[in-house]
């Protein structure tokens, strides 16, 4: 099964067209509140199922925010950025499968990384994340 999590409606619509034409299983999870307020493509476009995208280049630590916390990690990564901290943000997209790729690319490059979501740890990204492929449910 896979299970993502848009980062606003105009990567929501993306995700709903990449699920119907995926003709896979797919859980997406989105906040019932109102958007954010992004310009939407007029055209639907497949994503890449399990990868993730980098929103923002830094090399002191990378910020990897699934769903409705990728706006927020985009905002404290330009307050680091006042502070002299240059993040990473990584749009995870996906819980499952994950972007293993670009996390073990970030890993080796950045020392520090930092996972934010809105789930619980039992089940979320970051369990995910440490969790051996063979064992994922």
């Amino acid at each position: 099964m896979i299970v993502a999590a848009p980062k606003d409606e105009n990567e929501l619509q993306h995700m709903l067209y990449t699920a119907v034409k995926s003709g896979k299983i797919m859980a997406i999870r989105y906040p019932r509140s109102q958007g954010l307020g992004v310009n939407m493509d007029a055209e639907f476009r497949e994503l890449p199922i399990g990868k993730g995208e980098i929103l923002r280049q830094g090399n002191d630590i990378a910020i990897l925010a699934i769903g409705s916390m990728v706006a927020p990690a985009l905002e404290a990564a330009e307050k680091l950025a006042l502070q002299g901290v240059e993040a990473t943000v990584v749009n995870a997209r996906f819980v499952k499968p994950i972007d293993a790729e670009l996390i073990v690319d970030l890993a080796t490059r950045i020392k520090r990384i930092v996972t934010v979501e809105e789930n619980t740890i039992p089940g979320g990204f970051v369990t995910m994340l440490t969790m051996p492929s063979d064992k994922q449910i």
